[in-house]
């Protein structure tokens, strides 16, 4: 496809190349640069691609896409490279997206689920659907555009009517959504997180919440938080635990019946009737590190992704619901990221639980006894009954050694993630294995 084609109807400025160039390729990673690549020069949290562009145009970039003039090379001037590169990245991909229904889900918490149970409705009634999001099939929430747009492309040329994906305040913030034209967008909640990213709640929460002003055709929403007042459209659908809906599902907790609810409202605006819906509920597989329960002996364990503070108290309630005995919760906080909530969740662990393992989670490169000593501070407001176990395996064993029958153990945070990130490597690791190891020698015994 052309420049010219693939820039139409934006606003751009060429400099040393011809707009009937062809593009055989797109990408924002110079890495990545082979002869006909259109190279876009993104600026990142510690890196401008414009540092790269002479590096893109040896390999055989036809141009720079750039907001600002690189001299000596060819240039594509924009107002915003990176909404420029979700519209010419729609383009490229033949505009696949406005051939399939696309709902996006956003919110703070129940984003991965809702699009699981809504995925798993539609599959079983005969709708061909697929879902982008934290499970796969990319290694971000929301993929950057380029390869967001190719999924549409594949998905579509499968035969896929119906892509159900999550939508993360950065990919909002960022334009990776610019030019998708959503059938149905749904609202979940709002809660603290990402403060590293947004400074400050009020602005991560607006970010979610105009995006529903945008290119929706309708919209369903979470009618009992707190922040959900503010959306206004003209086609907007609530859904409440007010409301007086009956079904029967294998997901635990007063969070997934949100999660449902919100299903249920989004499938029956796609057209499903309500006993099939039922039906389909009946059977939803489990959510791979959405509270996962493991028995060890006459102990329950529960893997949850958990990681503010909204989610941890939600997981710890749901846990007190089912049991008559204790509470051991194990968990951490990531480090470069939200230092805000660490108090908080240590708080909320503290007031909740009965007893509170302290431990590492993706420390990346601060170091991980200061991300737990910020967690005690919280914890020890409210109890005495916590322990600091730097190692997470060592961490989770040591719940087990203490964990009576009755018990449920809570290791939150990581969820289905295979590595730590430690010193900015990735080092392989799971909660479950630690778990099925712990479970090979509790059955030996």
């Amino acid at each position: 496809m052309r420049i010219k084609e693939l820039f139409e109807g934006q606003g751009y400025g060429l400099l040393g190349v011809d707009e009937g160039t062809e593009v055989l390729h797109l990408t924002h990673d110079s890495r990545e640069v082979y002869p006909g690549s259109l190279f876009f020069a993104i600026k990142g949290g510690k890196t401008d691609g414009k540092m790269f562009a002479l590096n893109a145009l040896s390999k055989g970039a036809v141009a720079i896409v750039t907001d600002e003039v690189v001299e000596g090379l060819p240039n594509i001037i924009v107002k915003n490279p990176r909404k420029a590169m979700a519209l010419v990245a729609k383009k490229f991909y033949n505009n696949a997206c406005d051939r399939l229904k696309v709902i996006g889900i956003t919110g703070t918490n129940g984003k991965t689920t809702t699009t699981h149970i809504i995925t798993h409705i539609l599959n079983s009634s005969k709708v061909k659907a697929a879902s982008i999001g934290t499970l796969g099939p990319s290694n971000l929430t929301t993929p950057d555009p380029i390869e967001l747009h190719r999924l549409f492309k594949e998905m579509s040329e499968a035969g896929v009517r119906v892509v159900v994906m999550e939508c993360s305040a950065h990919a909002i913030a960022l334009n990776k959504l610019a030019g998708i034209s959503f059938e149905v967008g749904i609202f979940t909640n709002l809660s603290q997180d990402h403060l590293d990213f947004f400074q400050d709640y009020r602005h991560y929460a607006d970010t979610k919440l105009n995006w529903f002003d945008e290119a929706h055709k309708v919209v369903v929403v979470n009618a009992d938080d707190t922040e959900a007042e503010k959306i206004k459209h003209p086609s907007r659908l609530d859904y409440s635990l007010q409301n007086k809906i009956k079904f029967t599902s294998p997901l635990m907790g007063k969070f997934n019946r949100y999660n449902i609810l919100a299903a249920i409202k989004t499938c029956r605006q796609l057209g499903l009737g309500m006993r099939r819906i039922r039906k389909a509920l009946k059977t939803i597989p489990e959510v791979p590190g959405r509270f996962n329960t493991i028995k060890v002996g006459g102990t329950m364990a529960v893997i949850d992704y958990a990681h503010t503070p909204d989610s941890l108290e939600n997981i710890i309630n749901t846990c007190k619901e089912l049991t008559s005995h204790r509470v051991i919760t194990v968990f951490g906080c990531g480090g470069e990221r939200d230092i805000g909530k660490r108090p908080l969740m240590g708080q909320i662990a503290g007031r909740l639980s009965d007893y509170v393992v302290i431990t590492s989670d993706n420390p990346r490169t601060e170091p991980p006894k200061s991300i737990m000593l910020q967690i005690e501070a919280g914890v020890k407001l409210h109890t005495r009954n916590y322990k600091l176990v730097e190692d997470r395996g060592i961490a989770i064993n040591y719940a087990f050694s203490m964990a009576k029958d009755g018990d449920i153990i809570i290791i939150a945070g990581k969820g289905d993630e295979d590595y730590l990130d430690i010193g900015g490597k990735k080092v392989p690791y799971s909660d479950k294995q630690i778990i099925d190891e712990y479970l090979a020698k509790f059955d030996k015994n």
